[in-house]
């Protein structure tokens, strides 16, 4: 897992996105055993990938930066959406990818939401590690004001 870790971010959800676009793609090709399907899914699950991916170019106002490593980061973004939550990026790339999964749920693509689900909380849970070592009270602080790493009042 501490390979994946190193890896661009960007690279790293773009290569599951689009493994997870192909196998849907395929699943549409080959019929593949949905496990639930209605036009309730489809518009359900598109919406969720609509607002994961507005969620996202929004944060990009706030986080210019957002898509390189984590050693790069000299400040830290606290307006718009990272006052709400501290990891909005990865809540948008979960949103994305369950909305996909959601609007087109065949049997041999579960896996791929949920191991990119593992591997944004385990990108969200090192880079939190960096931030403190590298910011230590300015990031503690944050993380005070700031409870929330994805969803307020949940998670």
């Amino acid at each position: 897992m501490k390979s994946i870790l190193n890896l661009k971010p960007d690279f790293l959800i773009n290569v599951f996105l689009l493994i997870q676009l192909g196998l849907h793609i395929c699943g549409e090709i080959f019929h593949w055993a949905a496990l639930f399907s209605s036009i309730y899914s489809i518009i359900i699950g598109s919406t969720i990938a609509l607002l994961g991916f507005l969620i996202h170019m929004r944060c990009h106002k706030h986080h210019k930066d957002g898509h390189r490593t984590s050693d790069n980061i000299k400040a830290i973004i606290s307006s718009g959406i990272f006052s709400k939550v501290r990891h909005p990026m990865y809540l948008s790339l979960f949103m994305i990818t369950w909305g996909i999964y959601i609007a087109w749920n065949f049997v041999f693509t579960v896996p791929v939401p949920t191991l990119l689900s593992i591997v944004l909380f385990s990108l969200a849970k090192e880079e939190e590690k960096f931030l403190i070592r590298s910011m230590s009270d300015s990031y503690r602080e944050y993380q005070k004001s700031v409870k929330w790493m994805f969803i307020p009042g949940i998670l």
